[in-house]
């Protein structure tokens, strides 16, 4: 018997199934496609996203994969209407003071190969 039944293959239902088995919990995950989307529909890792998954013992994987984002422009045709830059925030105490480029079919191929690992 299954203890924990996720809906949905994406980074939500794998961290989900991630977790559950961290906790001795069995999982089945069902979702409406056989694969993952090559699509992303999710481009940046927040600082504290990065934070959780360093806590579920897959920070490095994630890092080496992406990309530090370390500027958001706006732009209104060709002129440049305002400039963020990320280094200039003050982060206060978080561990990774930025936020991470990372396409969310990337991110998910991550959590795939943790949750195989785990079993």
């Amino acid at each position: 018997m299954t203890d924990v039944l996720i809906i949905g293959a994406g980074p939500t239902g794998l961290t989900a199934a991630i977790e559950a088995v961290r906790h001795g919990l069995s999982v089945r995950i069902i979702d409406a496609n056989e694969t993952g989307s090559i699509y992303s529909k999710a481009l940046v890792l927040h600082s504290r996203s990065l934070e959780v998954f360093a806590d579920m013992g897959l920070i490095d994987p994630i890092l080496q994969r992406g990309q530090e984002f370390r500027a958001l422009n706006f732009h209104d045709n060709k002129k440049l209407l305002n400039r963020i830059n990320f280094r200039n925030i003050d982060w206060q105490d978080a561990i990774y003071p930025y936020w991470l480029s990372l396409p969310q079919c990337e991110t998910e191929n991550v959590l795939e190969e943790h949750l195989a690992k785990l079993g």
